[in-house]
């Protein structure tokens, strides 16, 4: 199943200044190499849109909107990524706030990724800066297997409850997600119901 890059977030910076050296693969001769192709050092006056999604094929989420237009800058080297108010605190779904976000048009079956983000100036219902990897829907699957996974780098400030207490600003999720094919259908497998193989919180 090969998984789609999708970093969004809101009152962030990201660059590509590199943190840490991957982890050693288990065949010792194998080398990391940087994928130009997907790589955006936000050198430019923009972010290079060759490479990212500026306004269709965003996900459709009740929590989070976009708007790249007016939400995305470039400053320094770095992504800016802000959330606004909606004008005249006019809800658009579920949520009174606009975001930005950066999905790769390229897909991935395996390989290092790394950004650098920051947590939200202050939390609230459609707030939850976040690095996500994700796939497209494989409705073709067998019976049994999995047909759409995603994992939750990091999701800061979400405020999400959990075992009947509220997370507060500081809290983090790292979680697994997927859809496993039962009875021919979609059946969602949530972190909060599998927690030993998918709940990380922080």
């Amino acid at each position: 199943m090969k998984l789609g890059f999708l970093y969004f977030t809101a009152f962030a910076f990201a660059n590509l200044s590199f943190g840490q050296q991957p982890s050693k693969t288990s065949n010792p001769d194998d080398v990391w190499t940087i994928k130009w192709s997907v790589t955006d050092e936000f050198s430019g006056e923009q972010p290079d849109w060759q490479k990212w999604n500026k306004a269709g094929g965003l996900p459709d989420a009740n929590s989070w909107t976009w708007n790249n237009e007016q939400n995305v800058t470039i400053e320094n080297g770095f992504a800016r990524l802000t959330l606004r108010h909606n004008e005249g605190n006019k809800p658009i779904k579920n949520t009174y706030f606009q975001s930005g976000i950066l999905k790769s048009y390229r897909t991935f079956t395996h390989g290092y990724f790394e950004a650098r983000i920051r947590g939200a100036a202050f939390p609230g219902p459609g707030v939850c800066p976040s690095f996500w990897l994700y796939s497209d829907f494989d409705d073709d699957g067998a019976e049994g297997e999995t047909i759409y996974s995603e994992i939750d780098v990091v999701e800061l400030q979400q405020l999400d409850w959990y075992e009947g207490k509220q997370d507060d600003a500081r809290d983090m999720d790292l979680n697994l997600h997927c859809i496993v094919k039962a009875e021919g259908k979609r059946s969602w497998r949530r972190p909060k119901v599998h927690p030993q193989e998918q709940l990380n919180k922080w």
